[in-house]
């Protein structure tokens, strides 16, 4: 069966315009935490997909840390008034926190906390 030049068009149109309607999962978005006044990341936990940056962001007056803790990766910055940093992340949990404004006991922090964590979907 031969179809004309046109029909084959039109049939491609009907077979591949609805593919390009379904909403497709986004790998490489970019997430903000800031930190805030009082003293706590916002927010101060992420669940992302893998490939996704985190952007952090110190819009108050005072310096923060960004610090990495536990297993996983590794961070120590120094965040002056209206400074940011960045990471992409893969896989897996990481935690961070503020040096300055938090402690780190057993592995426990308390204070300026968050975690990131990746979803392996």
């Amino acid at each position: 069966m031969r179809f004309s030049s046109a029909k084959r068009f039109a049939m491609l149109a009907v077979a591949v315009v609805p593919l390009t309607l379904i909403p497709s999962v986004s790998h490489g978005e970019t997430s903000r935490v800031k930190a805030t006044a009082s003293r706590t990341w916002s927010p101060d936990y992420r669940h992302v997909l893998p490939g996704s940056k985190i952007v952090w962001r110190n819009p108050t007056s005072t310096t923060h840390t960004l610090t990495s803790y536990g297993a996983g990766w590794d961070k120590d910055v120094r965040l002056t008034p209206d400074t940011r940093t960045s990471k992409t992340f893969r896989k897996g949990t990481y935690k961070y926190r503020c040096k300055i404004h938090s402690t780190l006991s057993n592995g426990d922090c308390n204070g300026m906390c968050g975690v990131i964590h990746v979803a392996n979907y």
